[in-house]
């Protein structure tokens, strides 16, 4: 078995910010439904109260830069595949409102 430093730390950082993603859309599921009538129209003012999870894509940009390192060190070709299939998920999900899913 090859060392799969890189492709695991870089699989935890995915999983961890796929997470937090849903844990902010979450939050912003759980605030829309305590909202009234008036403050649910103007649903996407609220949403820029949320706008930190933007940070989140330098974890995903770190994901890939470990990917990288990775695949210049010769580790597993499955393992690289998958972390890199999260890796552009974590990037993906963070740009999609599915907290509307929700509610």
């Amino acid at each position: 078995m090859k060392r799969l430093k890189f492709s695991l730390i870089s699989l935890c950082v995915s999983i961890f910010s796929i997470c937090l993603t849903a844990k902010i859309n979450h939050d912003i599921a759980i605030y829309y439904i305590n909202t009234d009538g008036k403050g649910r129209a103007l649903s996407g003012i609220f949403e820029h109260l949320f706008d930190y999870k933007y940070f989140y894509l330098l974890l995903g940009v770190f994901s890939i830069v470990l990917i990288c390192l990775g695949h210049k060190h010769k580790e597993s070709k499955g393992i690289l595949l998958l972390a890199l299939t999260l890796a552009l998920l974590s990037i993906g999900i963070i740009f999609v409102s599915f907290w509307k899913c929700m509610i």
